[in-house]
Parts: structure tokens; sequence; C-alpha cells
């Protein structure tokens, strides 16, 4: 759900699909990166713990 909200933002700052799609997926490579680093469980809500 992240990811869409970041596609869907780049495209409509006009940014071309294919930019906002490599970021979207940069992205999501660098939360399964940091999750596999961290050992940590992989948590849904875990944006919404800390607010």
């Amino acid at each position: 759900m992240v990811c869409k909200s970041l596609y869907d933002r780049l495209v409509a700052k006009s940014k071309k699909g294919k930019v906002a799609l490599i970021a979207a997926c940069s992205k999501l490579l660098q939360q399964a990166f940091a999750i596999v680093k961290s050992d940590v469980p992989y948590q849904a809500d875990f944006s919404k713990t800390l607010t």
C-alpha cells in the first residue's frame, strides 16, 4: 500500500510511469533489506505504531 501511494504521488507530479515504478520497487527493496538485516519480523502496521 505504501508503494502504491508513492507511485501515485510520483505520477501525479508528472514523473514517467517507469521512473515512478522503479522508485516504488527501490523503496520495497530497501524495506526488505532492512527487515533481513535487522532480523525483526515484518509488521504491516509498523508505521502506525510510530505516530
